[in-house]
């Protein structure tokens, strides 16, 4: 009969744990009433942290920061301070970071805080008004060139200008750089504006004429990798049966001519012939060793030729060929040191 009551005891303590979420809560925080029943009120200890606070748990002091340390008389000083009441400062960002989760300062900052009343104080201001996407930087200004077009262009260190063909006679076209001072550098890419390392054409020597050939109609970019001068950009389209007109500063010459050709070093003196088959320049006589090139259809330099005679002979000759009727050929000569009055002869159907 003595175990009957006891019995009894034991049964209704288990169940008024089980009705008793208080104290469900406190269990799962390991804090038993036999422990806290012989706690004293706690004189030091806080709330707060620098990462947060710890409204709702244990403070790292000792002390209790959640709605049942008033019964167990375990709050930290600052509890109702920090946790109850707080004073949010007005410049406070508590939803900094935290839009649409739970700020470590105890409120929320997302949709539902509304709802339940637990909204940060900034939520609205941090989360619900974003910062405006910033408007697109402008691209770079890009000219418009039409067939034919030679402007003179000047540039600084690291400076790129950029070109478009409004119009075009043929579906192929030349750029090409001639005169002035200084050494730009051709880019071209189909459809987008061209850089260092985006392009599909370039020219990059350092020679009194660089160009590039192209079959549409792509971006043009000049970079100065040095600054330049008064320098010449030509654009020129044209069929595959017709080819660009040579640049005004180059001299025509015909079947048989001979000039005579001196220069100062570094100078390139620029001739253009038509032949019906094929040509063949030849240098002679006179003081200094002149280099020869030659190349259909477009202007030579010094690292884009179909034929280069530097060798220190007497003569030097250069012969190329055409596949089709009246082609375009291109002699020039540069002085790699100055030379005076030297022979040129150009002649058409000659070996």
């Amino acid at each position: 009969k003595t175990l009957v009551p006891y019995t009894i005891i034991t049964l209704l303590t288990a169940c008024n744990v089980q009705e008793n979420p208080d104290l469900q809560e406190k269990n799962f925080q390991d804090r038993t009433m036999s422990s806290r029943d012989q706690m004293l009120i706690f004189s030091s200890g806080s709330c707060a942290s620098t990462s947060g606070n710890h409204c709702g748990k244990k403070s790292p002091d000792g002390c209790w920061c959640d709605n049942l340390c008033a019964k167990y008389k375990d709050c930290c000083p600052d509890k109702k301070e920090i946790c109850d009441n707080p004073e949010p400062d007005p410049n406070q960002k508590f939803c900094l970071n935290h839009c649409g989760k739970k700020s470590p300062y105890g409120c929320w900052c997302d949709d539902l805080c509304a709802k339940y009343k637990d909204c940060c104080p900034d939520k609205k201001e941090t989360c619900d008004n974003p910062e405006p996407t910033p408007e697109p930087t402008p691209g770079p200004e890009v000219q418009e060139l039409s067939d034919g077009d030679q402007i003179t262009i000047s540039g600084q260190l690291g400076e790129w200008k950029y070109y478009k063909m409004k119009t075009c006679s043929g579906p192929y076209l030349q750029i090409s750089l001639s005169g002035g001072t200084g050494n730009p550098d051709i880019y071209l890419q189909k459809d987008s504006i061209p850089s260092l390392d985006n392009y599909y054409c370039k020219s990059l020597h350092p020679e009194a004429s660089d160009g590039c050939q192209t079959y549409t109609r792509p971006y043009i970019g000049i970079y100065a990798k040095e600054a330049y001068q008064n320098v010449n950009l030509r654009a020129v389209c044209y069929a595959p049966t017709m080819y660009p007109k040579p640049p005004p500063e180059v001299t025509e010459l015909n079947d048989g001519d001979t000039v005579q050709v001196s220069a100062d070093q570094g100078e390139w003196k620029k001739y253009h012939t038509k032949c019906d088959c094929n040509v063949t320049a030849k240098l002679y006589g006179g003081s200094g060793n002149p280099i020869l090139y030659t190349q259909q259809n477009f202007p030579p330099s010094e690292s884009g030729y179909h034929c280069k005679s530097d060798n220190p002979d007497i003569i030097k000759k250069c012969s190329s060929s055409g596949a089709t009727s009246m082609n375009s050929y291109y002699v020039y000569v540069y002085a790699e040191e100055s030379f005076s009055n030297v022979t040129l002869s150009v002649a058409c159907q000659a070996d």
